[in-house]
């Protein structure tokens, strides 16, 4: 819960509980004789992808310095999930790591207002997180957790969560990170669909709804400033961004630059943090004259990082990283499918799994426009994905123990009858 708290907010306090947690936990688990099993299918492709990044440190052309940095930094995202995944919690508790990221988030976003209003900032950011964007998709995942929480409670209990749920909801419009609103918006009707069911009429009813919100908001907007300058930042986007050249503000150029150098590292990458020197003009041009092809610096767009999250890990980490990684993503999204599908026939609402559903959403979409592998609100993402899968293991490892105890039961009843048979005869 404290690490939750603080990840937003203080860099050198998340990281001495971080460690406090990982200790913790092998301490406990070495008393208690149990490591919480052989390792599952996603924690395999995980382990397998952290490997890759110490790899690629010293199969990369360009030094080991930065990747070995970089596979690190995963090592802190990456280790804390599988670690929590093994961790039996129970769902009231689950609420209160939940009330923790909220909290936590809460706090932050007040003091970076503070902070933006106080130096007359451009943007506001979260004090531990950094750039703008960055903030806003951590603000889109604690907007997610309030939202299941919000799902979850009953009666009067429903109000505070509503009520964070709608300030994390205007943090993003004044932050105005498209990806992020995307995010935001996603997990909104995420959260209608679970709450119908999956019929025409309620189908029908949702995108009545979605077009009157979105109709809502953009009469609102002239009347309200922070929505008239989002409004304007979307039109803005819409016809290509600073870069003019389409919607995708330069994702897609980005994208061409990486599959331009990619030929020099395609197995596993120029390692992290070297997004910047594989796309760099120099080395474009360096690249372009040992294939004794012309450059064309209009196919280009140099940037420190891959602002989407397939453009990053595919230059980071090459080929064998980007499997491993929509590996992951295939396999959580798969197990959390399995739970809707289970829940739309019993209709038993699990807080865990909803959480799940909130942050796959947040790295699938967000990934689209930023890299949601990153910095603290990857490594929040993946705690929370990492609590969901374990508790979906645990239910589904239930389900089988109860189901062979059954056919054992049945057996010996038979097999009990068949001794009293004899007996009589």
């Amino acid at each position: 819960m404290a690490f939750f708290f603080v990840l937003p907010i203080y860099e050198g306090p998340k990281n001495l509980l971080l460690v406090i947690y990982i200790i913790t936990w092998c301490v406990q688990s070495w008393r208690a004789k149990d490591f919480g099993g052989k390792l599952r299918s996603w924690e395999w492709v995980l382990a397998l992808f952290l490997a890759t990044g110490f790899i690629s440190a010293y199969t990369n052309p360009f030094g080991w310095e930065k990747p070995i940095s970089g596979a690190l930094t995963f090592t802190k995202l990456i280790l804390p999930a599988i670690l929590i995944s093994r961790t039996s919690i129970p769902t009231p508790k689950v609420a209160l790591l939940g009330s923790s990221v909220i909290l936590g988030t809460l706090i932050a976003v007040l003091e970076s207002w503070y902070v933006w209003i106080r130096d007359g900032a451009e943007h506001s950011e979260l004090n531990s997180v950094g750039h703008v964007n960055q903030s806003a998709l951590y603000i889109a995942i604690a907007f997610g957790v309030s939202l299941a929480l919000f799902m979850m409670n009953k009666g009067w209990k429903k109000a505070l969560p509503l009520l964070l749920t709608f300030f994390f909801a205007a943090a993003l419009i004044i932050s105005k990170s498209m990806t992020a609103f995307g995010v935001a918006l996603v997990m909104s009707v995420a959260a209608i669909c679970i709450q119908l069911k999956p019929n025409v009429k309620n189908a029908v009813t949702l995108a009545l709804s979605v077009i009157a919100m979105g109709a809502l908001v953009f009469i609102a907007s002239d009347h309200i400033s922070a929505l008239k300058k989002f409004e304007s930042k979307a039109t803005y986007h819409a016809q290509g961004g600073d870069t003019g050249s389409s919607f995708l503000s330069k994702r897609d150029v980005i994208f061409n630059s990486v599959i331009f150098v990619l030929p020099d590292f395609p197995v596993f990458g120029a390692g992290d943090r070297h997004f910047d020197i594989a796309t760099s003009e120099e080395y474009m041009q360096s690249v372009a004259a040992q294939r004794g092809i012309p450059y064309e610096a209009e196919r280009f767009f140099h940037t420190n990082h891959g602002h989407n999250m397939v453009s990053s890990v595919l230059l980071n980490r090459g080929y064998i990283g980007l499997l491993l990684i929509l590996s992951f993503i295939f396999i959580a999204a798969w197990k959390h499918l399995q739970w809707l599908k289970q829940y739309y026939s019993d209709r038993k609402l699990e807080l865990e799994p909803v959480i799940g559903v909130m942050t796959g959403i947040y790295i699938i979409v967000g990934g689209m426009g930023n890299s949601t592998l990153y910095v603290e609100h990857g490594q929040l993402a993946f705690c929370l994905i990492g609590l969901s899968l374990g508790y979906l293991q645990r239910q589904s490892d239930r389900k089988i123990i109860t189901s062979q105890t059954y056919n054992i039961a049945e057996h010996s009843m038979k097999k009990s009858s068949q001794n009293s048979e004899d007996h009589a005869l």
